[in-house]
């Protein structure tokens, strides 16, 4: 086994794609290191190259160890968000419903209406968190084509505004906040591990692109199964090979090669 081999099978085990960059670095660092001392020894290179990818150990086991140390499939940003909007919302409207609308609330029709939007607004949120992490979106994100007459917000607001709709009291908002928040942490944390799967399956995979593939959209043939792809930069022309170098959201963005 060469070198490139070792890493890429090193690295074939870590899913966080800034840490799998660095720590491909530092072991290729490691290698050449040791490459150079051992034919300062007297070994030619290509003994050097293979005592030194030996010394380096087994690298899936390297890999997955650096994985668990680095890895975070818990969505951390997205629960503190959705918290920080179901409090504030929540004893806002909570006010509001205090003061203004106490007697409308008190009529079945008035609170089954109260009710709905929150269902909607809950469910809403939940099927929204799927998408944005199935397509790997930031916490924050300008929907449009562009800022100007776009906006900007994400399931956790959505969530925050149901949250608020259903609960009638302060005990209803820390209740409802505790089990939403761990509802869409489980959700976003099983969409995250099935990309994680794709992922290890499919990078440095070698295949041939059957058509024309752009930043946003194409198609490759890839472990002899077409699948849509995106360019990592740039167009590639149909019938190039090509390598996929990690996921975007569920899609294997691939380079030339």
């Amino acid at each position: 086994m060469d070198e490139k081999k070792y890493l890429d099978k090193l690295t074939k085990c870590i899913h966080d794609p800034e840490v799998r960059g660095e720590v491909r670095e530092e072991y290729a660092a490691h290698l050449a290191d040791c490459m150079e001392a051992l034919q300062k020894k007297g070994m030619s290179l290509e003994e050097a190259r293979a005592e030194a990818v030996r010394q380096m150990g087994d690298p899936v086991k390297a890999g997955c160890q650096m994985d668990h140390i680095y890895r975070t499939n818990v969505d951390w940003k997205m629960a503190v968000w959705m918290a920080a909007c179901g409090l504030l919302i929540g004893f806002f409207v909570l006010f509001m419903r205090t003061a203004y609308y106490g007697e409308e609330l008190k009529n079945e029709t008035g609170l089954l209406i109260w009710t709905t939007v929150g269902v909607v607004f809950v469910v809403w949120g939940f099927i929204w968190s799927a998408v944005e992490k199935y397509h790997d979106m930031d916490l924050f994100y300008a929907w449009a084509n562009n800022w100007n007459g776009g906006g900007v917000t994400n399931s956790g607001l959505i969530i925050g505004i149901g949250l608020a709709f259903l609960a009638s009291d302060v005990k209803d908002i820390l209740l409802m906040v505790i089990v939403f928040g761990l509802l869409q942490m489980a959700e976003r944390y099983l969409i995250a591990r099935c990309q994680c799967r794709k992922e290890e399956r499919l990078l440095w995979e070698i295949g041939e692109a059957s058509t024309p593939i752009y930043t946003h959209k194409g198609k490759a043939m890839i472990g002899q199964k077409e699948m849509k792809v995106c360019a990592k930069k740039g167009e590639i022309a149909q019938g190039r090979p090509v390598m996929v170098i990690g996921l975007k959201g569920f899609c294997p963005v691939v380079v030339p090669v």
